[in-house]
């Protein structure tokens, strides 16, 4: 029943799915999903919950015990992964998190606070590389953090609206520029006079 709700929100969209339609699309009685979730509001939380622990579960394979520019790189990779792979996925998780804007929406505070871990993991990694001396020193890991996970949302979200935008090569630039940002100089990483 999740993932005929999962289809049913990436082709119809959030306000286009309903209760009747998930249990019909599942192959259950009409009633089931009601019985179930006891209320569109109730399902709207169950899929966020279950397309975001996917994604987390992704990420954590991915990212491991990395830290700083290498845990980025994971997130971007693993992005690209999930979107290649589970494309319904990504578009009802980002149809969800859009709906979170709506100050009515019962599931906004879902939205806000997986919104908030992501923003506290990011800084986390940021600062372990940074006490290794793997960061630049001037990188302030909150400031990383919110600019990186908007880039990734901005970047997807562009890519949801139009199937052609060059989301690899957004993601590439990315990378690119994170590079730039984050590495740290020579001298701070022990490798000063290293030629090679």
């Amino acid at each position: 029943m999740t993932e005929a709700a999962i289809g049913l929100i990436a082709e119809r969209g959030v306000a286009g799915t309903t209760l009747s339609a998930i249990g019909a699309a599942a192959g259950y009685s009409r009633g089931l999903a009601t019985q179930r979730f006891g209320s569109k509001a109730g399902l709207l939380r169950h899929v966020l919950k279950h397309v975001s622990r996917e994604w987390l579960r992704r990420l954590d394979l991915a990212v491991g015990d990395k830290a700083g520019l290498p845990a980025l790189e994971a997130v971007i990779d693993t992005q690209l992964g999930l979107i290649r792979e589970a494309p319904n996925d990504v578009r009802a998780m980002y149809l969800l998190w859009f709906q979170g804007i709506d100050p009515a929406a019962e599931f906004r505070p879902n939205v806000a606070e997986v919104h908030r871990q992501q923003r506290e993991t990011v800084a986390r990694w940021i600062s372990r590389a940074q006490a290794a001396g793997r960061v630049a020193a001037q990188a302030d890991p909150r400031a990383v953090a919110e600019y990186f996970c908007a880039a990734v949302a901005g970047v997807v979200f562009h890519w949801l609206v139009n199937a052609r935008f060059p989301v690899a090569e957004a993601m590439e630039e990315m990378r690119t520029e994170l590079r730039l940002a984050l590495q740290a100089p020579a001298a701070d990483t022990g490798q000063e006079g290293n030629t090679q």
